[in-house]
């Protein structure tokens, strides 16, 4: 279902080898995908249609990665780039720094490639670090062929910072 939804090769619409090359294109950019082939299997020239195989190889999508200068301060990551099988991407950031007044922070990112099958990606943003909150939401459309006549963007952000002014004199 995730590979159908980002094939613009669809039953009933002409065949190009230009659209051949940019779905395996599109196919190669998800996170979840190594490599991508697709190749036609069959040509029958009095239906005027062709069969194609999908062929892809994924990677291994969960990892994680570890940052540090000193025992102080750091960093832990921990992102799977297809949870569930479903292509959605969530990467988790756990910062520390033992000299801030907060001494653990967070960071989430959360992202859909294509939603809905409109080549529409949203990203979700969550970020508590220290004296630092922000949430954001953005949606965006790329130019992904060169037939693609909408592109644009859409992003919502909110921040907050905390400070302590000392008023004393």
């Amino acid at each position: 279902r995730i590979i159908q939804n980002h094939l613009i090769l669809k039953p009933g619409h002409n065949f190009s080898s230009d659209n051949l090359a940019d779905n395996e294109r599109i196919l190669r950019e998800l996170p979840s995908i190594n490599d991508a082939r697709i190749v036609v299997t069959s040509f029958d020239t009095i239906n005027n249609s062709v069969d194609l195989m999908v062929i892809v190889k994924d990677v291994w999508s969960k990892g994680f990665g570890f940052e540090t200068s000193d025992f102080s301060s750091g960093r832990v990551d921990v992102w799977d780039r297809n949870i569930f099988g479903t292509g959605h991407d969530l990467t988790n950031y756990i910062i520390w720094n033992k000299e801030k007044s907060e001494k653990t922070g967070y960071q989430g990112i959360y992202k859909i490639k294509n939603m809905f099958g409109s080549f529409i990606d949203a990203q979700v943003n969550y970020i508590s670090i220290f004296d630092h909150k922000e949430y954001s939401l953005l949606l965006s459309r790329e130019f992904f062929t060169p037939e693609t006549k909408f592109a644009g963007g859409f992003s919502y952000l909110k921040t907050q910072r905390n400070k302590n002014f000392n008023t004393s004199l």
